[in-house]
């Protein structure tokens, strides 16, 4: 489902369409393109356990979605600036952070590192954090 209103203040304005099947995962995370403001984008949580993302666009103001099922937004590897990788066994709430040029620069989720665990302080309890991944602009 998509809801739209006018007014986002004003609950007369929404209205709920139907987006069938185009769109999986939770947690989504939308944005206009800074290149084409025709094109809107959606991040999205695989769900569950699977800790990679998913990526839909829409360039019909959201009313229809494509996606590429065999090419993930991220995944599960989180490398570091002088590195090293820790692997994730859950990467969520994907949100972008965008530079001064309007263009994305690095991607925010909430993670959790995979077993077993390597925190000896908090294991065996679970335990996630804010991760900031800065994007290659490539």
């Amino acid at each position: 489902m998509v809801w739209r209103a006018t007014d986002w203040r004003n609950l007369s304005t929404y209205a709920v369409d139907n987006a069938g099947d185009t769109i999986e995962g939770e947690d989504p995370f939308l944005y206009i393109d800074p290149r084409d403001p025709d094109v809107l984008h959606g991040l999205s949580h695989a769900g569950g356990w699977d800790s990679r993302g998913g990526h839909a666009w829409s360039v019909d103001g959201g009313k229809t979605w494509q996606r590429h099922d065999d090419v993930a937004a991220y995944g599960s590897l989180f490398m570091y600036d002088d590195g090293r990788t820790v692997s994730l066994s859950r990467r969520e709430r994907p949100h972008l952070v965008f530079g001064a040029d309007g263009l994305p620069s690095a991607l925010v989720n909430g993670v959790t590192e995979a077993w077993p665990c390597t925190h000896p302080n908090v294991c065996p309890r679970d335990h996630c954090y804010t991760a900031l991944q800065k994007l290659n602009q490539r």
